[in-house]
């Protein structure tokens, strides 16, 4: 297993950082950096061009919440963060399972979309014996389906859909990147059912200890973050909609100085921007090298 090395360190100015995305330019932005965290509702925005900047924009966005009649609690709970190329923004939050979604300037939330699994019983009974350890990480896909990825106990991938609609797994083809659109529904609140799930086999079984976030890269693969054992995982190239197991093909090792890695974006020029989860304030963005695809 080869390791990535750190080129560089940020302080994001935002504690307890839970997830990051990259948002594609458009309608005037250049590529930015969103980053959230799971103790506040606050949203940071940087932009990308030139380099990662030493500055973000801070929106809250609990205003938005609690005016739509959002019931929060102390904390935000939010995990996993993705974009698409309208610009908009899908926010992932743990419990209860729900992905908002906010209009690309962050002034309005447009859609909330509840995530349940009760049509599954086994699964239920999972989500209900430990709600620290469900919705780590979101892909949005073009069939307007939602991919999360689940912590630990078990770790999972889970596919979720409308009513009446059939699991479709993952395939290049599907995933949301620079020039994909996710399909929201034409409510403004919908609710996501579990479709079909998998759990890791083969060699991720014993050297993937947790799932803490999701990104796709430059190549069109998935790869998955685990804080556990602080490393990057490439998921195999296609995932059948059966549910079942899925392995990795490729592992990276983090530095042992990156504790509790929770956000993952990889550039197209194949830099690894990593964020890592800390309760005080302090340098927790880190830009590494060394992703040989």
């Amino acid at each position: 297993m080869s390791e990535l090395g750190v080129r560089d360190v940020y302080d994001l100015q935002l504690r307890e950082v839970s997830g990051i995305c990259e948002r594609a330019a458009g309608d005037g932005r250049p590529r930015q950096l969103l980053a959230i965290g799971d103790d506040s509702h606050h949203l940071l925005v940087g932009d990308l061009e030139p380099e990662v900047p030493e500055e973000f924009a801070r929106h809250d966005l609990e205003p938005l919440l609690t005016g739509a009649g959002v019931r929060l609690g102390r904390s935000s709970q939010w995990e996993g963060v993705d974009t698409d190329d309208t610009g908009r923004v899908f926010v992932l939050r743990e419990v209860p399972g729900t992905v908002f979604v906010f209009d690309p300037g962050l002034g309005r939330l447009l859609h909330v979309l509840h995530l349940t699994v009760e049509d599954d019983p086994g699964e239920q009974e999972a989500w209900d014996a430990d709600e620290n350890a469900l919705g780590e990480g979101l892909l949005l896909l073009r069939n307007g389906h939602l991919f999360v990825v689940k912590e630990e106990k078990p770790r999972q991938l889970l596919e979720f859909g409308l009513p009446g609609e059939q699991a479709q797994g993952l395939h290049g083809d599907l995933l949301v990147t620079d020039t994909g659109r996710f399909p929201t529904p034409g409510e403004r609140t919908a609710t996501f059912h579990m479709l079909s799930a998998w759990d890791l086999g083969g060699e991720a079984l014993e050297r993937v200890g947790d799932l803490s976030d999701v990104t796709v890269g430059p190549d069109g693969r998935v790869y998955l973050l685990s804080d556990e054992s602080r490393c990057i995982a490439r998921l195999q190239p296609t995932v059948p909609p059966e549910s079942g197991t899925v392995a990795v093909d490729r592992i990276w090792g983090l530095p042992d100085r990156l504790h509790q890695p929770e956000g993952l974006v990889i550039t197209p020029t194949w830099d690894v921007l990593i964020a890592t989860d800390h309760e005080e304030q302090r340098e927790n963005l880190f830009l590494m090298e060394g992703l040989d695809p």
